[in-house]
C-alpha cells in the first residue's frame, strides 16, 4: 500500500511546476484595435484583434513570443495540442525565456501572458468566451492605453468626474469584470516625451482588503517599462494568490514543498 501511495505522490510532484509560476493578462485599450466599438469598454479590450506600434513594442519587451506547442512543462492553461487559444504565446522566464528550457522548467520564475490579440478572433461568441475565460480567471491585468489619463487631480474610480477632464479612459472603464482581476496595472504613454506613466490600480478596500500596498503611481522612461510593469505584475500575483489561497490554489514551489514533506512523512512511516 506504501509503494502505490509512493508512486502515486511521485506523479503528483512530477507534475508540480519547481519554479513559481503566473498567469497574467495582457490587454489593449486603445481605439483602432479592429474590435467592434461603440460597445463597453471590457468588450473592447477582449475582442482586440491588433494592438498599436507602441503596444507592440511594449509586448515584444514585456516577453517572447513562442509557439503554444513549446509549452509542455507550463501552459498556464493554454491548449497546447487544439490551439483553440492560438497557436503563439507571450511567455517570460527568469533564465531569460530560452526555448530550450521551457519545457525543463529551468529559472526561478515564469509568465504565462494570456493576450487576446494573439487568440483566434472569428468575431463570434465561442471565441470570446474562449478569450474572456482566460483572461477572467487572471488575478492581474496589465492594460496598455494610447489615451493619455489626467495626470493631475484624478480621482480614483471616479466615472465621469475628475478623470473625464482631459478626455482620457476612465479607470473603472478599464476593469475587467469578474470574480478576480483584483488588480490592474494601466500603462499609458506620455505623449511628446520618452516616458510611460504607469498606474496600479486595485479593487476598492470595501471588495478586498489586504492589497492597499500595491497601489502606486509613476513615471519612468520608456526603456524602463516593460521590466517595472513586470516585476510589480509578479509581486501583485502573489499577493492575490496568497489572499484567496483557498480558491486559487498554493503557490507553485509551496505545493511542492508540501509534496516533498508528505513523501517524506510517508517513507519514515513505513520504515516503523
Amino acid at each position: 500500500m506504501c509503494g502505490e501511495q509512493l508512486e502515486r505522490g511521485i506523479k503528483i510532484l512530477d507534475r508540480t511546476p519547481p519554479l513559481m509560476t503566473h498567469k497574467i493578462a495582457l490587454l489593449f485599450a486603445g481605439s483602432g484595435n479592429g474590435a467592434p466599438s461603440g460597445g463597453e469598454k471590457e468588450g473592447e479590450m477582449i475582442s482586440a484583434i491588433y494592438g498599436s506600434p507602441g503596444y507592440n513594442t511594449f509586448a515584444s519587451e514585456l516577453g517572447e513570443i513562442v509557439p503554444v506547442r513549446d509549452l509542455g512543462f507550463y501552459s498556464g492553461g493554454l491548449d497546447t495540442e487544439g490551439f483553440s487559444d492560438g497557436e503563439h504565446a507571450l511567455i517570460w522566464m527568469s533564465n531569460g525565456g530560452k526555448r530550450s528550457k521551457i519545457n525543463c522548467g529551468a529559472g526561478e520564475s515564469m509568465i504565462i501572458f494570456h493576450v487576446p490579440t494573439l487568440m483566434p478572433s472569428g468575431g463570434g461568441v465561442v471565441e470570446y468566451n474562449n478569450r474572456k475565460r482566460h483572461v477572467g480567471n487572471d488575478t492581474v491585468h496589465i492594460i496598455f492605453s494610447d489615451e493619455p489619463f489626467v495626470m493631475d487631480g484624478y480621482e480614483v474610480g471616479k466615472v465621469g468626474g475628475g478623470g473625464g477632464a482631459g478626455g482620457g479612459v476612465e479607470k473603472e472603464m478599464l476593469k475587467i469584470s469578474g470574480e478576480f482581476g483584483l488588480v490592474s496595472i494601466v500603462v499609458v504613454p506620455i505623449g511628446g516625451s520618452d516616458a510611460v506613466s504607469v498606474e496600479c490600480v486595485c479593487r476598492s478596500a470595501g471588495e478586498e482588503r489586504g492589497l492597499e500596498h500595491l497601489e502606486r503611481k509613476v513615471v519612468i522612461r520608456k526603456e524602463c517599462a516593460a521590466e517595472y510593469v513586470r516585476q510589480l505584475s509578479i509581486r501583485a500575483d502573489i499577493a492575490c494568490r496568497c489572499m484567496k489561497e483557498d480558491e486559487l490554489g498554493s503557490i507553485t514551489w509551496v505545493e511542492r514543498l508540501r509534496q516533498i514533506r508528505r513523501l517524506r512523512r510517508l517513507i519514515a512511516g513505513s520504515r516503523k
